[in-house]
């Protein structure tokens, strides 16, 4: 599902390597994936979805740099092939691709 989530979602990965950063993402730069993001245009991705009242939120370490880059929760598909479930980012992203491709 994780490869899934990159193949069809366009999702980028949520994990990092503590021992080594890659330096992949120019950090002057939005990332084009929906589900990191730089703070460079954080708007366009899930702030929308920050409300507090879920784990939704700006989480440091994605697209596998330790510094930089941000995921929207703690764990998620994404970041973990065992886990259960993508996170709201997500699964909105993944909802946005299956409306294109049925409307």
């Amino acid at each position: 599902m994780h490869e899934f989530g990159h193949s069809f979602g366009g999702l980028a990965d949520e994990y990092f390597y503590e021992s080594e950063d890659n330096g992949f993402y120019p950090l002057d730069v939005e990332p084009w994936e929906p589900n990191i993001t730089t703070k460079v245009d954080f708007k366009s991705k899930w702030e929308d979805m920050v409300d507090g009242k879920s784990e939704v939120g700006l989480y440091e370490g994605g697209g596998c740099m330790v510094k930089g880059v941000y995921r929207p929760v703690p764990t998620c598909r994404m970041r973990d092939n065992d886990h259960p479930v993508f996170c709201p980012v997500c699964e909105r992203a993944l909802s946005r691709v299956i409306e294109f491709y049925t409307r």
